[in-house]
């Protein structure tokens, strides 16, 4: 089974990304157990990276390793947090990111909230895109609605990626059909829902689990995968890790894909006013 999406310009992108764990004294973990999660998510096959300016040191922790890492091999996402938005100087972020993460060009860089002003934000970082820094550009934490407005703007560019809150309770199907119109590819965050009760002790998903064999995990991450959108996960412990990766030996049925996507009730984790004022 094919385990990368095409993006717009033809970059292919691994469907199947970890989230960096957050490096530093604040989050609890030292450079050794960061370097010990990236080696392991490696060895298990994953080939893709979610970061951010916003998570701590952890843009400086991958520089620190990048001379041990194949770059060639790895898709890397960063973002653009709200300060640095709010700031506007998009091309210092990005000259920032390069340099903190010892890399000539960064896969995919998102701007991490749609915040006031984030068209304008947006046409800086698709300068950089055209000056060969960026491979993908995007807007992470959108909606149906941002799509539309960058419709309605003056762009050059459609954003390649676009990364959202997506799981079994909240589908996102308007913004998985504008996505497929505009040829955005999505990724998922929070796609196993940090396995809160809610998801973890579901009883439809427990028992697609069992008819499959499988864990309830791999279960949503395949959901994710068959509806063509990239998931953004965490795994940091060997045993979770290999089997979350585990998901291209089987396919979900048509009816437990639907099945999932009837637990749709539009809930967000994350709520949009407590992170993005004027969202």
């Amino acid at each position: 089974m094919n385990n990368t999406i095409r993006l717009s310009n033809g970059i292919e992108m691994p469907n199947l990304i970890q989230g960096i764990p957050l490096a530093g004294p604040n989050a609890g973990m030292g450079y050794e157990e960061f370097c010990k999660i990236v080696n392991l998510s490696i060895d298990c096959g994953v080939r893709a990276f979610d970061t951010s300016s916003a998570y701590g040191p952890s843009e400086e922790a991958i520089g620190k390793m990048m001379p041990s890492l194949k770059r060639d091999e790895l898709f890397i996402t960063t973002k653009i947090s709200n300060v640095q938005q709010e700031m506007g100087d998009i091309e210092k972020c990005v000259n920032r990111a390069l340099e903190l993460m010892r890399t000539d060009y960064i896969d995919c860089m998102l701007l991490h909230w749609p915040c006031p002003g984030y068209i304008e934000n947006y046409k800086k970082l698709e300068k950089e895109y055209q000056k060969g820094k960026l491979r993908s550009i995007g807007i992470a934490n959108t909606q149906e609605r941002h799509i539309r407005r960058l419709q309605q703007d003056d762009i050059s560019i459609m954003p390649h990626i676009m990364q959202t809150e997506i799981h079994p309770f909240r589908t996102e199907e308007g913004m998985l059909k504008a996505s497929k119109e505009c040829d955005i590819v999505l990724q998922a965050c929070s796609s196993l829902m940090g396995m809160r009760p809610m998801l973890s002790q579901n009883n439809l998903l427990n028992e697609i689990a069992e008819k499959y064999g499988k864990t309830l995990s791999q279960i949503v991450i395949r959901w994710h995968i068959q509806r063509g959108i990239a998931p953004v996960f965490r795994a940091f412990k060997e045993n979770h890790l290999r089997q979350t990766v585990d998901v291209y030996n089987f396919v979900l049925s048509d009816e437990d894909m639907n099945s999932i996507s009837s637990l749709n009730i539009d809930y967000r984790l994350h709520p949009e006013s407590m992170n993005c004022p004027g969202y």
